[in-house]
């Protein structure tokens, strides 16, 4: 249902830049520029021991209906070699619907 590509990684003056592309076979609307989830999916570089480096930001790089281009920045005081770069996101996008019925609910 998803699949993440990594399209490069690059210096940019004193930031690395890791670009990524993520699309989704069905997203409907999810994607849509009001929804914002997706730029609160985990993205970040890990080392060989484990240790955590989160990213210090992002730019959109480009936005389709099923496809969304990050590019996140990290500073680092040499370059990314040995370590792993991680993004997380659903696999699936699925939309239903829930009836419901508002009750006791007073209007003005």
């Amino acid at each position: 249902g998803a699949a993440v590509t990594l399209e490069r990684v690059r210096k940019n003056h004193e930031i690395w830049e890791v670009w990524v592309r993520v699309r989704f076979d069905h997203a409907d609307d999810a994607l849509e520029s009001h929804r914002g989830w997706i730029f609160n999916n985990p993205a970040y570089l890990e080392s060989a021991d484990g240790a955590r480096i989160e990213h210090d930001g992002f730019e959109t790089t480009r936005r389709t209906e099923d496809e969304i281009g990050l590019a996140y920045l990290f500073a680092l005081d040499q370059p990314p070699h040995g370590l792993t770069f991680v993004y997380e996101t659903p696999t699936a996008i699925l939309s239903t619907s829930f009836p419901y019925v508002f009750e006791h609910l007073p209007l003005p």
